[in-house]
């Protein structure tokens, strides 16, 4: 696997494992009743934050808050307009966007693949401004779960 590790769920150096959240995005932000999926938002979530925490990860709290405050700017001009599904629609280049940005910072050695991946895999899946809302709670509780875990400044 491009990521380092050997197979699912498998241990590597430093005892790290594939975050489940990977797996379970492939299937979307939303339950069948357009809810977001706890499973995301609980498990897999506090997994991810973890492993970002970890030292053999090398992201620190100003590097992931950087993105994070970068998509809260786009909630705010989506959330702002009169009709959000206009502002979305505007919005939605500059989230598509975040994944080149998320690459950029990994291949510059600022955030780890993991990271990357997250954003990618996020990013990838984000279709609608329900999506978007539901990715925007998830990041927030990934980065509440790895400022918990210890993520460095």
């Amino acid at each position: 696997m491009s990521n380092g590790y050997h197979s699912k769920g498998s241990r590597y150096q430093g005892q790290q494992t594939i975050p489940k959240y990977f797996e379970h995005i492939k299937n979307g932000f939303l339950d069948n009743q357009g809810n977001l999926r706890k499973e995301l938002i609980f498990e897999d979530a506090k997994q991810l934050g973890q492993q970002l925490a970890h030292k053999g990860e090398k992201n620190t709290i100003s590097q992931i808050r950087n993105f994070y405050d970068h998509f809260k700017g786009i909630e705010y001009k989506i959330k702002a307009a009169e009709v959000t599904e206009e502002a979305f629609a505007r919005q939605m280049p500059f989230i598509l966007m975040m994944s080149s940005k998320a690459a950029a910072a990994k291949g510059s050695k600022k955030v780890s693949a993991n990271f990357e991946q997250f954003i990618r895999d996020s990013v990838a899946k984000i279709s609608t401004d329900k999506d978007f809302a539901a990715f925007m709670d998830i990041f927030e509780a990934v980065l509440g779960y790895a400022i918990g875990a210890g993520l460095q400044k």
